[in-house]
């Protein structure tokens, strides 16, 4: 049978995901928010639910919901072609990779908390507890993250690329405080791991496959189903993915 959006329903799934309320949600934000809302219903009328609910529950009940509707209306999205997956290898184990490295850091407020930091590592501390003694409260300590040479801003480029692993920096002046590093690991740059970058493709291929799958399923649903909007009704501007009805091409 038709099934009508209400636009109350509408506000609710739109202040539950974005966190405020709907009058204030900018108008390109509130259109990918739109169609998002109509593929869940769309998946939903497909599957045979007989009302909406596509704003009942939080994210995560959504989320976990629509992951079900996709696999009983469009089911398994295909596997990456192995052909495909070699050339994507292939083409990756021609790029070599930059030097990287595994550091953490502690961001402090100015120069003399930096300064009275690295005495306290220099004495012997251990790297955590200073920095949760004088680093700012809610970035007391940068969790281990792999940077490449080149990604960070010179200034800290330079001093982590030229420490050894386990060394720490002394003071460095950012845009937003003062940072110690500390190297956890050096990563060689060179040819990629074959078996890394085989993973790396397959995963990326898959992904691109399983959107474009999955675009295309609740699309063939839509035009089937005659999913119609009516811009003139909604409080924002809408030229997204259903303005045009599901038979435009």
């Amino acid at each position: 049978g038709e099934r009508t959006v209400e636009l109350g329903d509408l506000q609710l799934f739109l202040e539950s995901e974005v966190g405020e309320p709907w009058s204030s949600v900018d108008a390109r934000v509130a259109a990918r928010m739109l169609d998002q809302y109509l593929d869940q219903e769309v998946l939903a009328m497909a599957a045979g639910e007989p009302a909406s609910s596509s704003a009942a529950g939080g994210p995560g009940a959504r989320s976990a919901r629509v992951r079900v509707l996709l696999a009983e209306v469009c089911g398994e999205p295909p596997e990456a072609p192995p052909d495909a997956v070699r050339e994507e290898v292939e083409r990756r184990m021609t790029e070599r990779r930059p030097d990287r490295a595994r550091v953490r850091q502690m961001l402090l407020d100015d120069a003399e908390t930096a300064e009275a930091a690295r005495r306290r590592l220099d004495a012997g501390e251990r790297f955590e507890d200073v920095a949760t003694a004088l680093g700012r409260s809610a970035e007391a300590i940068g969790l281990p993250g792999i940077v490449a040479r080149g990604t960070l801003p010179d200034e800290l480029d330079e001093v982590v690329f030229a420490l050894p692993e386990g060394g720490i920096s002394r003071p460095v002046q950012g845009p937003t405080g003062y940072h110690i590093l500390q190297v956890l690991e050096i990563l060689p740059g060179g040819p990629p791991d074959p078996a890394e970058a085989e993973a790396e493709a397959r995963r990326e291929l898959e992904e691109q496959l399983r959107r474009e799958f999955v675009v295309e399923c609740i699309a063939g649903h839509a035009r089937e189903l005659g999913v119609t909007v009516y811009p003139e009704h909604l409080w924002f501007e809408y030229a997204g993915r259903y303005v045009e009805g599901p038979n435009a091409s």
